[in-house]
């Protein structure tokens, strides 16, 4: 059967024709150009051709060249030819209208044809790149972590000063598009009125988009805002759903259309604004003299007073006993790093060196519930019997510099069975009632990291990171 494209068909919705200025045959590829409405055209029809489908893709990109008329409207269609005999079959392909500005002032976007579309050819459309956001076909579930208190979830919002937009942790027993929203608005003390309409998703050069359709009282309070306001609304608003979603970009709506305020005009993908994780900061207090070296961290600008009191007092306890105790001759460092700093949690890692003829190292750490102000322990938020298991199987962790499996079989040797195993994980880290652990344990970007005392001549400790993230 002969199967053969023709030329380009164009409809107005005045009823005007419209002049094709150049047209230009290339094998299978035809351009075409002509001015409309205050814009220029360029139309590329690409014809493909195998021995059981045909194909055409046509590309087309518009450029404003004078100035645009509203209410104009066009559409693109193209003619197929089939057969021998001259029978010819017409395939009309609709187009979107955006009228960027109507009477008023106001915007208005809107598809021509769309009452006779038996569905969403092209979801959204980016008017410098004249790209589609492709829809996503399967379930976008949000990235949440099942812990005690419930599923756990990032919220952003603006501090007391309304000069930063801070990271908060929630909990809650089921987590969707409108618990987001319902905390962001409790968060950002918003009217109750303010909502969500829709949220949907789609992949844009490569890039993972939410689409957030946000109710008018939403814009109408956004509105009345301030400038600063504003951006600690949206800059919220935005990261609340990338960060929940994992999304590389945003794109906000109104009710289906471009949101305007007196200060912005909310046409482009909104990425990650930035933010603090915590409003306090974990200063360095230098302890010692000659070859006692001892960095102690020092909680500083929390909120709690009380809470960065006790831990200040803690940390420095710690490290000023061991300066009222040492009688080696030789030399004894300390540093820290902050592993985890949230507003929610503080983790940090102590190393040191004791060095009185043989050099010996060893590691402790610090974790803290910042809302009770709490010492967290292992046993908290792991399953202590199952980790011990998993450490003897030999499965589900990793061994920092030495093979799992060797690891596994000192391990054995050392404690005998996975339950005596467990009952000293048991006791790792600091308790309330000042009982030296039996180890340690920091968290690092979501996973837990064991800090388990082996033989010297295994290197004093080794550091080891479990597969399952504890449920903080």
């Amino acid at each position: 059967m002969k199967v053969e494209l023709q030329n380009l068909k164009i409809d107005t919705l005045s009823g005007e024709s419209v002049s094709i200025q150049n047209c230009r045959y290339s094998g299978d590829v035809r351009d075409y150009e002509f001015e409309y409405a205050g814009f220029h055209f360029a139309v590329k029809d690409t014809w493909e051709k195998s021995k059981t489908a045909f194909k055409c893709t046509r590309k087309i990109n518009a450029k404003k060249w004078g100035e645009a008329v509203p209410g104009a409207g066009i559409s693109f269609s193209a003619e197929i030819y089939v057969g021998d005999g001259g029978q010819t079959l017409r395939v009309g392909v609709p187009s979107a209208v955006y009228d960027r500005r109507v009477g008023g002032g106001k915007r208005e976007y809107h598809s021509f044809m769309e009452d006779r579309l038996p569905g969403g050819i092209i979801l959204f459309y980016d008017e410098e790149t004249k790209e589609a956001v492709t829809p996503v076909e399967e379930t976008v579930e949000p990235a949440v972590e099942k812990t005690v208190e419930g599923m756990a979830f990032h919220i952003y919002y603006g501090d007391e000063q309304a000069e930063n937009i801070v990271q908060d942790t929630i909990y809650a027993e089921e987590v969707d598009e409108h618990t987001l929203m319902q905390e962001l608005v409790a968060a950002l003390e918003m009217d109750s009125s303010a909502g969500l309409k829709s949220v949907s998703f789609g992949m844009h050069n490569g890039d993972r988009v939410v689409i957030v359709d946000v109710n008018q009282a939403f814009a109408d309070y956004v509105s009345r805002m301030g400038a600063a306001g504003e951006y600690i609304v949206i800059g919220s608003l935005t990261n609340t759903f990338l960060d929940c979603y994992q999304c590389d970009a945003m794109l906000l709506t109104v009710e289906g259309k471009v949101m305007e305020t007196s200060h912005n005009v909310y046409e482009e993908y909104l990425e990650w604004y930035p933010y603090v994780e915590s409003l306090y900061t974990v200063e360095k207090m230098e302890l010692g003299e000659g070859d006692i070296q001892i960095s102690c961290p020092q909680i500083m600008n929390f909120s709690d007073g009380a809470l960065q009191g006790k831990w200040n007092r803690i940390f420095l306890g710690t490290e000023e006993r061991v300066l009222d105790d040492w009688e080696g001759n030789g030399t004894y460092q300390v540093t820290f790093e902050v592993k985890t700093m949230t507003a929610d949690m503080l983790s940090i890692l102590m190393n040191g060196t004791a060095d009185t003829g043989e050099v010996h190292s060893f590691q402790y750490t610090y974790n803290i519930d910042l809302n009770t102000g709490e010492s967290i322990r292992l046993r908290d938020h792991v399953d202590v019997k199952k980790v011990a298991e998993n450490l003897f199987a030999g499965t589900g962790f990793y061994v920092d510099g030495m093979d799992v499996s060797h690891f596994s079989e000192r391990l054995k040797a050392i404690y005998g069975s996975p339950e005596a195993l467990a009952r000293s994980l048991e006791g790792y880290d600091y308790s309330e009632d000042g009982s030296a652990p039996y180890g340690y344990s920091y968290i690092e970007d979501g996973k837990v990291w064991l800090c388990m005392e082996v033989p010297h001549d295994l290197g004093d400790y080794v550091k080891i990171e479990l597969d399952t993230p504890g449920e903080m």
